[in-house]
């Protein structure tokens, strides 16, 4: 990439770009941090009660000369030591620190999107502003457009394609509008 970027109308330097992606980054480290912790401190809970279960059970067969079967708290121990690890991974991968380039990349990609929104707004508003209105016709030439209209249900009239009632009502409509003036 070359520096300076320009987006949008502006031009960025390499250390403004990271600036930005630095802040805007979306800060969900916590999220896995947190899941991981949970499972770390379920696993270690686990762990002890299982211990204190096998010891407990082995404990008492000793006591009476007998044999007891841990396999259930050994599944547990084992569930709860792969519980630890799945915790310690989390954390590790929220702990994981960011490179440049992909502080970069989500500023330009940011950039880029509201470059693009402003530019298609003031496309928007510009296309708003240059729409002429619809010329207003005059009373004249209104009065024009009804006659018009009139003369038409006239024709279809004389040519039995309408009903007098059709006709009656379309010249009781356009006395209507000429009276309103």
């Amino acid at each position: 990439m070359t520096y300076p970027m320009q987006i949008g109308d502006r031009e960025y330097t390499k250390q403004q770009l990271l600036d930005y992606g630095r802040t805007h980054y979306p800060k969900l480290y916590w999220i896995p941090r947190g899941i991981g912790l949970a499972q770390v401190v379920s696993g270690v809970l686990v762990l002890l009660v299982s211990i204190w279960g096998i010891t407990s059970l082995n404990d008492l067969a000793e006591q009476y000369n007998t044999t007891v079967d841990t396999t259930k708290y050994q599944m547990y121990l084992v569930a709860s030591i792969i519980d630890i690890i799945i915790g310690i991974v989390l954390i590790c991968i929220s702990c994981v620190k960011k490179t440049d380039d992909v502080y970069i990349s989500h500023a330009i990609r940011r950039l880029s999107e509201e470059a693009a929104r402003k530019n298609l707004q003031r496309e928007l508003y510009s296309a708003s502003l240059n729409q002429e209105a619809a010329p207003v016709p005059t009373k004249d030439e209104e009065n024009e457009k009804r006659l018009h209209e009139l003369d038409q249900y006239k024709r279809l009239l004389a040519d039995g394609l309408i009903t007098r009632e059709v006709y009656d009502i379309k010249e009781k409509e356009y006395e209507q509008w000429k009276n309103k003036f």
